[in-house]
């Protein structure tokens, strides 16, 4: 390791060979090691899984990049695997139906949510099947009255077909139903029959200081599951459909001011994101055994009347304005579709309309009939929504700007009598 220094007369370690230190003492410097023969310093290389480390002057497993071991015997960490080069170790990604193994450091199919087999071919246990998106295992049938959740991963009573847990274990029919060769059936004589009217809840209507009961038209009795669609016989408040300003419109039925009013949702509800918590309609109107008989039931809200205009997604409300299917559905007749306005109806909202005698521009007729909106995206585009004409009870399909006040509000519901 060393050379002849002409200029001092003396040997000194050879350093453009990569040796360091003092004459007698020479030894290979950082990163070299003496080869075979003991007369020359050769570069260290580490192997596969190693990096260099100049503490010991030498190679160590590469733990940062997921190797563990001693130099020479590097092997990937627990969860991961060489990859197809074998230079580099990489994450074990457990595939559909398999969990991750410690004990093998590998994958293994997932025995505790019904997966069977072996790695790469696992498959349903008995008594579960695939769900729809392929991605878990849920049993193949339920007990009588019972659904899977697939969130619970388990049974549960079916509560949307009137299903309640029984003690012991097992689902029984709720109050006001018995089991009818597994459905559950309404037992009760309904209180009204479709096209009459019902009194329920109360509100404004002579006045803004005196409550009196309200009169709702029957729609539909649905005596199966002891439920009766009801809307209110006259239009009890003129609304804007979103507010008062064209700043704040709504292009959706979900995220206009009148379902958040109807049903006493908070300010995230809507655009204008006006708080309706205890001064809604449903507060209003409503005593909490009124609100005990109002069901919870899933809007539809796709109605286009073949305009290809999108109303908003599904809602689930309690109160609700029907649409335009809704309106052809129960109300066939045109002329029935005419709704009447209370005296406070008329003091709320904006001024109406009405020139040229009581023509389908008029939102007020002189006979005391009103234009009402409905849920459904009219023709254009521009947050315009539909509404019942106040002169003959037509649809006004190019809809009208949801920033205006002039048409009322007809509240509908689906009317529990089971209890």
């Amino acid at each position: 390791g060393e050379i002849f220094d002409d200029l001092n007369r003396e040997c000194v370690c050879d350093t453009d060979n990569h040796w360091q230190g003092t004459a007698g003492h020479c030894n290979c410097a950082t990163g070299y090691q003496k080869n075979n023969l003991g007369n020359a310093c050769v570069e260290i290389v580490c192997g596969t899984g190693e990096k260099f480390d100049t503490s010991i002057n030498g190679c160590i497993c590469d733990t940062d990049n997921h190797w563990q071991g001693t130099a020479g015997h590097c092997n990937c960490a627990t969860g991961y695997q060489i990859n197809n080069a074998g230079n580099a170790c990489v994450e074990i990604v457990c595939g559909t139906g398999e969990k991750f193994d410690a004990s093998i450091n590998g994958c293994i199919c997932d025995t505790d949510n019904h997966w069977q087999g072996t790695s790469g071919h696992c498959t349903c246990a008995s008594g579960y099947t695939l769900n729809n998106a392929g991605t878990a295992c849920i049993i193949t049938s339920c007990s009588q009255g019972q659904i899977y959740d697939e969130n619970l991963e388990e049974c549960i009573c079916d509560a949307e077909h009137h299903w309640v847990a029984k003690s012991g274990g097992g689902c029984q029919c709720d109050t006001g139903f018995v089991n009818n060769g597994g459905v559950c059936k309404c037992n009760k004589t309904p209180p009204m029959t479709k096209g009459s009217t019902f009194n329920f809840g109360s509100y404004y209507q002579s006045n803004s200081t005196t409550k009196e009961t309200l009169v709702w038209s029957v729609l539909d009795v649905d005596q199966d599951n002891c439920r009766a669609l009801l809307m209110t016989e006259k239009v009890i408040e003129k609304r804007y459909y979103m507010n008062d300003t064209l700043s704040q419109r709504s292009l959706t039925y979900a995220r206009s001011g009148i379902r958040s009013w109807l049903n006493d949702y908070s300010a995230s509800e809507n655009v204008a994101n006006t708080n309706y918590v205890g001064n809604g309609f449903y507060s209003a109107a409503f005593s909490a055994s009124d609100q005990s008989h109002i069901l919870t039931v899933e809007v539809d809200n796709s109605s286009t009347t073949g305009a290809g205009i999108d109303s908003g997604p599904n809602t689930r409300d309690k109160l609700f304005i029907l649409n335009y299917d809704e309106v052809v559905a129960y109300i066939p007749t045109q002329s029935n579709r005419k709704a009447l306005v209370t005296e406070y109806a008329k003091t709320t909202g904006e001024a109406d309309e009405c020139s040229g005698g009581c023509n389908k521009y008029c939102s007020l007729c002189s006979n005391g009939y009103k234009t009402w909106w409905l849920r459904t995206h009219g023709v254009n585009d521009d947050a315009r929504f539909m509404f019942i004409t106040a002169n003959d009870g037509s649809f006004y399909t190019q809809g009208f700007p949801d920033c205006r006040g002039l048409h009322g509000v007809r509240p509908a519901l689906w009317y529990d009598y089971s209890k």
